[in-house]
């Protein structure tokens, strides 16, 4: 198991587990429309969720644990898909 807030265990629901971020262990989604997801660690225990598409931040956030920012990312990313 690893040390931190993003563990092995909450790699569900779309997202990947990546164990070699810049931060340390991190999740990924990529998602239908060319957008990627990540939430990496920003502290020992709270995290920050990112929206990147072709490497530019289109939304960022921190969130108080890993369930939080991955429903956070997800609804962000079905909210701008339906106002597109």
């Amino acid at each position: 198991m690893t040390a931190g807030p993003i563990q092995i265990s909450d790699a569900r629901d779309g997202w990947s587990f990546a164990p070699y971020g810049p931060t340390g262990p991190q999740l990924v989604r990529d998602y239908d429309d060319g957008l990627t997801g990540y939430i990496r660690a920003t502290t020992p225990v709270t995290v920050a969720w990112t929206i990147i598409n072709a490497d530019r931040i289109l939304r960022q956030a921190s969130a108080v644990d890993v369930a939080t920012a991955r429903a956070a990312a997800d609804t962000w990313v079905a909210r701008r898909g339906e106002a597109q």
